[in-house]
């Protein structure tokens, strides 16, 4: 069981540090690349391209915010889970 435990909070730091990767990697991609600028070939073509690469770029923000909050609980409920097994140990 103690194992169980350790797992779910390796697995919370994991998805926080994808999380907040995330975020780096879009703040990287928002202020390095104007989107709106973007042409190829003819404006029909840049239109759904932009358009692609924003929801994408959107997406990714939405997909961070989920990891990193998901992350934090799973450690957290862990950690917390933990420590009561423990304290009801230590205490009989």
């Amino acid at each position: 069981m103690k194992k169980l435990y350790k797992a779910f909070s390796v697995f919370g730091t994991s998805l926080t540090i994808a999380g907040f990767f995330m975020m780096i990697v879009n703040i990287f991609i928002n202020s390095k690349i104007k989107i709106e600028t973007i042409l190829l070939l003819n404006e029909a073509i840049s239109n759904i391209i932009k358009n692609i690469l924003t929801q994408i770029v959107n997406n990714t923000k939405i997909y961070a915010y989920s990891l990193i909050a998901t992350g934090i609980l799973l450690t957290l409920i862990a950690n917390f889970v933990h420590n009561q097994i423990k304290y009801k140990k230590n205490h009989k």
